[in-house]
């Protein structure tokens, strides 16, 4: 039903963002001015 299709939808969103905060390199160059 619509909840197999969020959790499809939203997979990918959350490896993203899984993905950023494994990398902190990444953080640190967005957060220095």
């Amino acid at each position: 039903g619509k909840h197999s299709i969020m959790e499809y939808l939203l997979s990918p969103l959350m490896k993203g963002v899984d993905k950023a905060f494994s990398e902190p390199v990444n953080t640190k160059r967005l957060d220095t001015p």
